[in-house]
């Protein structure tokens, strides 16, 4: 699949003994960019982050870049970013290392704004860390 619309409800990620979530409360993105404001930042589906500043749309790879650990399942999300619960690593809110064991940003992947606002991330299309979708 070339890209994936963007779901909407809320998700509780995180490590769970019975269902593997519950934890962290990372908020799902809204399926239309009228429902994203700006300085959001959540799920956008499977592995995948989306964000809002006041450029534009950004998503990008929830995988962490040190062990493969996904971030929506074993991560956190705060005022200063992710952080990864399996070695620690941090993230800013757009996705640059700023704590180790990982030292490489996360993949920025390209975003799609439809006329009806519906929101779509190909994540078969990695981008710059700078490249923005604007919202119309």
């Amino acid at each position: 699949m070339l890209g994936a619309t963007v779901a909407s409800g809320v998700l509780h990620a995180g490590c769970s003994s019975e269902d593997g979530g519950g934890g962290n409360g990372i908020p799902v993105a809204g399926t239309n960019v009228r429902d994203v404001p700006v300085g959001f930042l959540g799920s956008a589906g499977a592995r995948t982050l989306l964000g809002r500043d006041a450029a534009g749309l950004y998503a990008m790879t929830s995988i962490c870049t040190h062990n493969g650990c996904d971030l929506l399942t074993f991560g956190a999300l705060g005022d200063s970013g992710l952080s990864c619960n399996c070695h620690g690593s941090g993230f800013s809110r757009t996705g640059e290392a700023i704590r180790g064991p990982a030292f490489k940003p996360l993949q920025h992947l390209r975003v799609g704004v439809a006329a009806d606002g519906t929101i779509t991330v190909d994540t078969n299309t990695p981008v710059d860390a700078t490249v923005r979708t604007p919202v119309p």
